[in-house]
């Protein structure tokens, strides 16, 4: 079986892919240092973008991969190198979300202690007669 070298619609199709792998990366890495350095949510502006990258990748990954044999075997393609930054983005991904799911933990913890002081403060402030009555704990 003899390998076809690409064709030059495939070869764009190639760069198409890795321009946008390489702009996930980017957002990603971007998206890490933000988490890392600044409070509340990311901008709306980079969720959008990140969601129209993650759904050209999926495209664009879905039509390069049954030409990746014929890109590497004609030298147009370093396999080991693509890999590489494949999970790269992945471990970055994975990063990010488990920084956004304890940013939401801790922002869940303090809601739910500033909704306790709040009731905490209603009931010391209520009039005796209209607090309810307290239980003792029992031994």
């Amino acid at each position: 079986m003899s390998v076809l070298a690409p064709h030059g619609a495939v070869l764009a199709l190639l760069d198409a892919y890795q321009a946008v792998l390489a702009r996930l990366l980017a957002l990603a890495e971007w998206e890490r240092d933000w988490l890392a350095t600044t409070p509340g949510p990311l901008p709306l502006d980079r969720v959008h973008e990140r969601e129209a990258l993650a759904q050209e990748y999926a495209r664009l990954t879905e039509a390069v991969v049954p030409h990746l044999l014929a890109l590497h075997a004609a030298g147009h393609l370093d396999a080991q190198a693509l890999e590489e930054r494949t999970r790269t983005l992945v471990s970055l991904m994975k990063d990010n979300q488990n920084r956004l799911h304890a940013r939401q933990g801790v922002t869940h913890r303090r809601v739910t202690l500033v909704m306790q002081a709040i009731a905490a403060h209603e009931h010391e402030a209520a009039p005796l007669s209209e607090r309810p009555a307290r239980r003792e704990a029992r031994p």
